[in-house]
């Protein structure tokens, strides 16, 4: 392993000897390994995010997004949650069958109320 020397402001070398007092790290060496670790990794995120960045960039146009047809897209899937009982979660409501109410439990939706 190579040694490296380096220069640190007063305030700076004080937090990184309270970094191995408190147990965090077992001596200097170690701490400063870590940084450069952690430093290490975000750099490849960094660098992972730019190539997919330019993937992006590359791929061309984006596809026009219609807002309108995209509403009703939705309004179609979740069109089963919006009875004019969901006020009401009593299974035996009418407009919605038991077997309605326990799959809206299931999936973690409770009317309000």
């Amino acid at each position: 392993m190579s040694t490296m020397n380096i220069s640190l402001p007063e305030q700076m070398k004080a937090w990184v000897e309270e970094q191995t007092e408190d147990g965090k790290f077992s001596n200097l060496s170690h701490y400063v390994r870590h940084l450069i670790r952690c430093d290490q990794e975000r750099a490849e995120v960094v660098r992972l995010t730019k190539a997919k960045y330019e993937k992006g960039l590359a791929s061309g146009e984006p596809d026009p997004f219609d807002a309108e047809a995209f509403k009703k897209r939705m309004r179609r899937k979740h069109r089963p949650f919006r009875t004019r009982n969901e006020l009401n979660p009593c299974p035996s409501s009418p407009g919605r069958s038991p077997d309605q109410h326990n799959r809206q439990q299931r999936r973690g939706w409770f009317p309000p109320g």
